[in-house]
């Protein structure tokens, strides 16, 4: 306490009134003390309610995109599933014309090889009534050749015009018969 003026301090001091004033103070104190521990609680109190609320909107925020994330996850593997479904199936039916594509060509080899095949028989059967004709020919021109002894100059140049004729048939049948082995082959 400080003393204000001369006329206090000529008067005696009052420890009484002096101490209850410092009781009445430190009453003062204590009870702005308690105060601001009250304060100071609620705002321990808000800020844990307030971090609680964000840890409890955090876990939440977490779940939330955990259960996204497992969906998404989900769907990527359906997706997966279903891109590899397709290519299978896709590859399956690759296979099956590859297959097939593989049977036509056998089937048409088998055909080609037929074709070729009479066509060979057919040429050897041409030749073989080429021949045939050829000594039925033969054949024909020694008979005629006997018969006519008497006029042998005149069956001489018949007989080798007809047997020229005859050679030059044979060559270009010949010939022919070769172009057609040569162009079925």
């Amino acid at each position: 306490m400080i003393l204000e003026s001369s006329e206090n301090a000529n008067q005696p001091f009052d420890f009484e009134k002096e101490n209850k004033y410092l009781k009445l103070t430190i009453t003062a104190l204590r009870n702005q003390i308690e105060k601001l521990q009250i304060d100071q609680e609620e705002k321990i109190q808000k800020t844990k309610s307030v971090s609680t609320d964000e840890i409890s909107q955090l876990q939440y925020m977490v779940n939330n995109l955990r259960d996204r994330l497992e969906k998404y996850q989900i769907e990527q593997q359906d997706k997966i599933q279903i891109a590899v479904a397709h290519a299978n199936d896709e590859n399956k039916q690759l296979k099956k014309t590859v297959n097939n594509l593989r049977d036509t060509l056998e089937k048409t080899k088998i055909d080609i090889e037929e074709r070729i095949q009479k066509s060979v028989s057919s040429i050897n059967d041409v030749n073989n009534q080429l021949k045939l004709t050829v000594n039925s020919l033969r054949e024909q021109l020694e008979r005629k050749e006997a018969q006519r002894m008497t006029d042998l100059q005149l069956a001489e140049k018949n007989r080798d015009a007809e047997s020229s004729q005859l050679e030059n048939i044979i060559n270009i049948l010949r010939e022919k018969l070769e172009v057609q082995n040569g162009n079925k082959k």
